[in-house]
Formats: structure tokens, sequence, C-alpha cells
């Protein structure tokens, strides 16, 4: 079974403060209590600040999407598995 992350967001205010770390860290708990295997993601090519955050969490690319976003952007695939 694999589960898609759509959208992380935290507002500017409330940055630098691990609410990100904390919310990835709930949500994969919640995906692997609910038995599902992998968790996939796009995050935009230029975005390198959540390439960083996600593959710091373990999280890897495995490709890239051509013109997934409304502007035309790439984006970069990634999973994460549990193992």
């Amino acid at each position: 079974k694999n589960v898609r992350i759509y959208s992380i967001a935290i507002d500017e205010s409330l940055r630098r403060q691990h609410f990100a770390e904390k919310l990835l860290a709930y949500c994969e708990d919640q995906i692997w209590k609910n038995h599902f295997r992998v968790i996939s993601l796009e995050i935009r090519e230029d975005n390198v600040a959540s390439q960083r955050f996600f593959s710091k969490f373990g999280y890897q690319n495995y490709g890239k999407k051509a013109h997934f976003y409304e502007d035309n952007a790439t984006a970069l695939l990634y999973l994460k598995t549990k193992v």
C-alpha cells in the first residue's frame, strides 16, 4: 500500500522552530501504523530547501516529471519505504 504526501506547509512566522519535522514525524507515524509501505511526494526542481529537508528524513529521489506544475516547472519524485 502506498500513500502520497500532497503538501506540507508551515507559516513563515513559525519556521525554524522544528514544526515541519514534528508534523512529518507525526504523519509518518500514522502512515506506518496504518500499514502503508511507501510514501511518495513531488518537489519542485528549484526548491532545494525542500529537497534537503526530505532527504534528511530518508526520502530518495528516483526521477523527475517535466511540466508537472501549472507553470510547467519540473518535479523531482521522491520515495520513502518502510523497512
